[in-house]
């Protein structure tokens, strides 16, 4: 149940088993009302599911960063994950995807029009909620809806663009992925008050989101590679389909033989990808490193420990489960791949 005051808990200790799955459920049940009185307008509210059954990430990190509940978390939470969907609506719009999270898209089933409409109107109430009684964290919220926006304006305009630099790439990585990632710490953050530490820490969940989306393209460029049709949650073509050249793409063409003014992707052999692919693989790993000393250097400076714990214990969390994909075997079983026939 959601109360009105934080209840401290353990900060090395699993959100799920203090309270998480409990506090998730109650934002699924408040997402649920919202999207439904949304899709209602189109006659979509039996597709409201779709919008609430994602994985919560924002929202478990900020609830984790709190320390407990709160009816402000919970308002807060509800606005993070409407302002995320809005995202994904127009961005399913952008690359036309079929399927997310395994059900069709709103573009899919009501076309482009109607899907920028209601992804409009869910950002809209998203930041009605966060504005309500003078809400000190409005700023926040439409500064990363910003951030997205514009890295999503810059993905746009460097696609199909082979000569895009790795700094355009992290460019669009530090918006569409992290600044949701450091408005969920904020929010969680706000609940324990002002500290100086912060700054190293929204320096570290940077460095963590960035890691994230590089070893996601990764497994995006290995799935294309090995051509096969996978199981995944956003049905659409490939990002080098797309034109979106990620970071593995942009190392193998940097490898890739040749005139580098007049390079392509047929330049690039089997070796120079799986090359890229253990190089960017590694570069991820870096930045979880990276993650790591900023919050040794938030915890020199920090006023609340208990916070800079918590945001430890996640950073770590995140980094297990992305080591845990030892994609390098994935890779060396593509490379593998049809040695026989030759």
């Amino acid at each position: 149940m959601v109360v009105n005051a934080v209840t401290v808990v353990d900060p090395a200790a699993d959100t799920e088993a203090h309270g998480f799955a409990e506090f998730r459920h109650t934002l699924a049940d408040a997402l649920t009302v919202e999207y439904e009185q949304i899709l209602g307008r189109f006659g979509l509210q039996d597709h409201a599911p779709s919008l609430y059954s994602g994985r919560y990430f924002r929202s478990r990190l900020a609830h984790q960063v709190a320390g407990g509940d709160s009816q402000t978390l919970l308002d807060r939470c509800k606005a993070l994950e409407m302002m995320h969907t809005a995202t994904l609506v127009h961005d399913d719009v952008i690359d036309k995807a079929v399927l997310r999270r395994n059900l069709p898209t709103i573009a899919h089933l009501q076309g482009p029009d109607e899907a920028l409409l209601i992804g409009n109107m869910i950002a809209t109430r998203a930041i009605t909620i966060v504005a309500s009684a003078s809400e000190p964290m409005t700023t926040d919220f439409l500064d990363a809806y910003d951030r997205v926006n514009t890295a999503q304006e810059r993905e746009l305009r460097y696609r199909g663009v082979l000569d895009k630099t790795e700094e355009q790439y992290y460019q669009i990585c530090r918006g569409k992925t992290s600044a949701m990632l450091e408005l969920a710490f904020l929010i969680g953050a706000a609940e324990n008050g002002p500290d100086d530490g912060h700054e190293h820490l929204l320096l570290a969940i940077r460095e963590v989101g960035i890691a994230f989306q590089v070893i996601d393209d990764v497994e995006d460029l290995v799935a294309w590679l090995e051509g096969a049709e996978i199981d995944r949650s956003k049905r659409a073509q490939f990002d080098i389909e797309l034109g979106n050249y990620t970071l593995p793409v942009i190392v193998a063409l940097d490898a890739a033989s040749g005139d580098k003014t007049e390079r392509s992707l047929d330049d690039v052999d089997k070796q120079t990808w799986l090359d890229a692919i253990e190089t960017t693989f590694k570069v991820a790993f870096r930045h979880l490193e990276t993650a790591e000393a900023e919050v040794d250097r938030a915890r020199k400076k920090a006023e609340t420990p208990l916070v800079v714990q918590r945001v430890d214990a996640w950073s770590k969390r995140v980094s297990d489960a992305l080591h845990t994909k030892k994609l390098d075997s994935v890779v060396r079983d593509f490379m593998h791949d049809g040695e026989d026939d030759d």
